[in-house]
């Protein structure tokens, strides 16, 4: 009897019920001479353990503009997928990608693929409308005959051609003095040579005999007076910078235009200027328009 007492008192030990715990937590059960393993992955993979079964694409993610369309990269995930799935959303201005009202992209067969250039006019119809939005992606790994999916976001992302900064070199303006138009991508110029037209505080970039913009207007400010440099040169530097030097201004000290005040926003115009690769003309959305705080 006192063996049966002991027994049981054996079995109420909190270290014995702490040790029974932990074996079956850890997942074994003994056969005989033979230890069974069992794991969520394992067997139950009807369950919802969707995204410790599948994993995720990993950084870096990116997205560069190419044209309209978007040049993405990304580090395939190696657990569980089969192939992958993109995803996307035109989000207007805004930068905060939402969790949800994404429209299919592309399907991308191959589980190690790892950069995909999306054209898809499923994001916009006609693709140009995208110029100068943001765009929200996001990339699921999937597997076959299963709804598992474990999906990844890549930053939002300005499309289109878009002017990033603005700066000048020279003030007074003069023959001599240069501006430069910095972008998001490769650039290409169309046009020949301009005219810029200063006046009340305004620089425009095309025809100064109606002081009609073919490239873009800077605008903010104040000009001492207005002249014309009737002919200036347009050149791509860098791939990605548009420089503007101004040529055949009115001689003499008195002539020279002092600009003052700002801050002094560009706009774009026309389509003498474009992307190198897409030809996507210069997006005109308030995320096209860089400043100069001041002149």
């Amino acid at each position: 009897m006192s063996g049966r007492r002991s027994l049981r008192r054996l079995w109420r030990s909190p270290y014995v019920v702490a040790a029974a715990v932990l074996l079956f937590a850890s997942g074994l059960a003994a056969g005989g001479t033979t230890l069974a393993s069992f794991s969520a992955q394992t067997q139950n993979k009807t369950s919802t353990f969707a995204g410790g079964w599948i994993g995720a694409a990993t950084g870096p993610l990116t997205v560069t503009p190419s044209g309209y369309n978007g040049a993405l990269g990304w580090t395939p995930a190696t657990h569980g997928l089969d192939g992958q799935q993109l995803y996307g959303l035109d989000n207007g201005t805004s930068a905060s990608c939402p969790a949800s009202g994404y429209a299919s992209l592309a399907t991308i067969a191959s589980k190690t693929t790892n950069a995909y250039t999306d054209s898809s006019t499923a994001l916009d119809n006609p693709r140009s409308n995208v110029n100068g939005h943001y765009v929200c992606y996001q990339l699921a790994s999937t597997r076959s005959g299963s709804s598992w999916t474990a999906s990844a976001s890549f930053p939002a992302t300005v499309l289109g051609l878009v002017p990033t900064a603005v700066s000048y070199v020279g003030n007074p303006l003069t023959t001599g003095s240069t501006f430069t138009l910095s972008y998001n991508q490769n650039v290409a110029y169309s046009g020949g040579t301009i005219e810029v037209c200063i006046s009340s505080g305004t620089v425009t970039f095309g025809s100064a005999a109606s002081c009609t913009a073919s490239i873009g207007t800077l605008s903010g400010g104040t000009a001492s007076k207005s002249i014309t440099c009737s002919s200036s040169s347009v050149t791509v530097v860098n791939s990605t910078q548009l420089q503007i030097a101004l040529g055949s201004c009115p001689n003499g000290n008195g002539n020279m235009v002092t600009m003052s005040g700002g801050p002094v926003t560009y706009t774009a115009t026309g389509t003498t200027v474009s992307s190198s690769t897409g030809s996507a003309p210069q997006c005109t959305t308030s995320l096209c328009q860089p400043q100069m705080t001041s002149w």
